[in-house]
């Protein structure tokens, strides 16, 4: 499989081995390659550039999907021009949100301007309408999903024929399929309880949005996850 990966963070937030969870997941056979966009900089993915790829994943980012800055707002545009297209498309956190946006839906700090960070069992649930669907049928199986959070902003809204999959208790659109080429996830497969432990903890504690004596427990919360079972989903809706 050829897998577009697109950057919203600066490389200098998070380490280059972040990148390692979804080319091992996805992209790990003989022959698959991975091309990566860094959006930040404004390498923005066109509809002639992608023409020979299976998926475009868009990833998480320190902005908000809402601030729209410029290359947020080509970015969206370039979703919408791709979904009519052959291309599946995945989004991870910002990139969940800024999909919802750019098809409607809308995004906002989280009410009572908490921050999520550990991680949340997301419920599955799936529609007697929706039971046909191929990403419903790669489901079936799961109840609950145990993932990675960490987000201070959530989609609020769905985008108009967008379906709801998955909602946790602390966030309502955990998962969602916007059309049926186009998979959003609020909660991170790309990351692992060291990434997030090593690297972004330190990053949201001296921003006061998590306390030091919340350590501990955040860290035992974070065993025992599911982002394997949840990427070996992801591979399938991408084969399909």
């Amino acid at each position: 499989m050829k897998i577009g990966i697109i950057l919203c963070h600066d490389p200098a937030d998070l380490p280059s081995d972040i990148d390692d969870v979804i080319e091992r997941a996805i992209a790990s056979q003989e022959g698959d390659e991975i091309r990566y966009y860094r959006a930040l900089y404004g390498e923005i993915p066109t509809l002639d550039s992608i023409d020979d790829l299976d998926a475009i994943v868009c990833r998480g980012s320190k902005k908000a999907a809402y601030h729209n800055e410029p290359w947020m707002l080509e970015l969206a545009e370039f979703f919408r021009s791709a979904a009519g297209s052959k291309l599946k498309m995945v989004g991870i956190c910002f990139g969940h949100q800024l999909m919802n946006i750019a098809f409607g839906g809308m995004v906002a700090r989280i009410a009572d301007k908490k921050f999520i960070f550990g991680a949340e069992d997301v419920e599955i649930n799936i529609l007697e309408d929706m039971k046909d669907m191929r990403i419903c049928k790669l489901l079936e199986d799961c109840k609950t999903l145990k993932m990675l959070q960490s987000h201070g902003d959530e989609v609020t809204e769905l985008a108009p024929g967008a379906r709801l999959l998955g909602s946790s208790g602390s966030c309502q659109n955990e998962l969602v399929l916007i059309r049926d080429n186009i998979l959003t996830s609020q909660f991170h497969p790309d990351l692992t309880p060291q990434l997030m432990m090593d690297h972004i903890w330190h990053s949201v504690l001296e921003k006061s949005l998590v306390k030091e004596e919340d350590k501990e427990a955040i860290e035992n919360g974070i065993k025992d996850l599911d982002t394997d079972r949840f990427l070996r989903i992801v591979k399938e809706f991408i084969k399909e």
